[in-house]
């Protein structure tokens, strides 16, 4: 799943450039696959912006398609979209369009209608191709199809790279090089945390106000230096001071509140660096900013990823069971932002927010 705000800035607005974009925001070349872009208009986006890209797995049984139909319209309805494109994957070995697809198409276009989506297109995608099930004017959807190389479609992917979105061959190829630990790192990381721990605690507090400035100073530097490798010693100390929630829901507040773009994909590659280097029981904290900046980023499919590597490590970490849930429920990134701004960074640094509580009042008697 890939909830995507990195849609907004490439330009969707032809099926070639959908069909071109749609792997780079799940991160990898799907295969047998549903793959959903769902949207929002408003006055900034009249033409719709997308809110949430998922990939499910093709039904293949009646019973399937049912629950594929009634899971697509309860993800539709809960992030509001009022239109959706259909990306189909298939078997490239059939003649395309492959008939069979069409009651799934149409059966989408129905679910989604009773809860106000209108389903704007269908395609299906194979061997550098695309058809759409819906358009039947051939002028622009020929029985042959068209090529996903035209120059709406080499367009997009070419902003997709652009932007940092890079690209796996298969789910499989990218769950095998995203966030792995590298033992050689943590055995670096280890050989150091003996010195580093003692001059953390012996001046706790002090350290703690500085770790964060450190923090956001290691994303500055990673702007200019993506292929960033940390030197231990900084490895062991911050995944010290993020092992804090007093560092960490500050840095946390940080990333959904001021960071930019650009910061955020500087972060990403600090928090790649850090999980590389984290023994086992550091690694929570680390793996999961990295899952909500890759969320942030339009990558669910990476933030799942970061997720799992905390589930192998310590499954019961109370924030990656949070942000697993809201990825599961098809929560989009922009209702993660706003629920951060409703925290105050002096909260998050202290647990005790700073805000006046709001304290109902009773009813007057009668």
């Amino acid at each position: 799943m890939a909830n995507s705000e990195q849609s907004d800035i490439i330009n969707l607005r032809s099926p070639s450039a959908v069909a071109a974009t749609v792997p780079y925001l799940l991160g990898f070349l799907p295969s047998w696959s549903l793959v959903l872009l769902l949207s929002q208009s408003d006055a900034k986006a009249p033409r719709g912006r997308v809110v949430l890209t998922i990939r499910f797995d093709l039904p293949d049984s009646a019973g399937g398609l049912v629950a594929l139909e009634s899971e697509v319209a309860r993800r539709a309805q809960h992030v509001a979209a009022d239109s959706a494109i259909a990306v189909i994957y298939a078997d490239p070995g059939e003649q395309p369009p492959p008939t069979r697809w069409r009651l799934l198409v149409a059966r989408l276009g129905v679910g989604l209608a009773v809860v106000g989506v209108h389903l704007s297109d269908a395609l299906f995608v194979a061997d550098g191709q695309w058809w759409s099930y819906l358009c039947v004017d051939q002028d622009c959807c020929p029985a042959e199809g068209n090529s996903v190389a035209d120059a709406a479609g080499c367009a997009a992917a070419a902003e997709a790279v652009w932007h940092g979105m890079a690209l796996a061959g298969s789910r499989e190829e990218l769950a095998l090089s995203f966030a792995q630990v590298s033992p050689e790192r943590v055995l670096e990381t280890v050989a150091v945390l003996g010195e580093v721990e003692p001059r953390v605690r012996a001046n706790f507090s002090q350290w703690r106000d500085v770790a964060e400035a450190e923090f956001i100073a290691l994303i500055a530097s990673a702007e200019s230096e993506p292929a960033i490798r940390l030197a231990p010693p900084v490895t062991a100390g911050t995944l010290l001071a993020l092992a804090d929630f007093r560092v960490r829901d500050p840095i946390m507040w940080f990333l959904a509140n001021q960071a930019t773009l650009p910061e955020l994909r500087a972060a990403q590659q600090v928090l790649l660096d850090l999980v590389a280097a984290a023994p086992r029981d550091l690694l929570p904290p680390a793996a999961t900013l990295l899952a909500i900046v890759c969320w942030q980023l339009g990558n669910g499919t990476q933030a799942h990823l970061a997720l799992a590597r905390i589930a192998r490590a310590v499954p019961e970490y109370a924030l990656a069971t949070l942000v697993g849930r809201a990825l599961d429920a098809g929560m989009p990134p922009s209702e993660w932002v706003q629920m951060m701004r409703g925290l105050d960074i002096a909260g998050c640094r202290t647990g005790v927010s700073s805000r006046p509580r709001q304290v109902a009042q009773a009813p007057p008697a009668a």
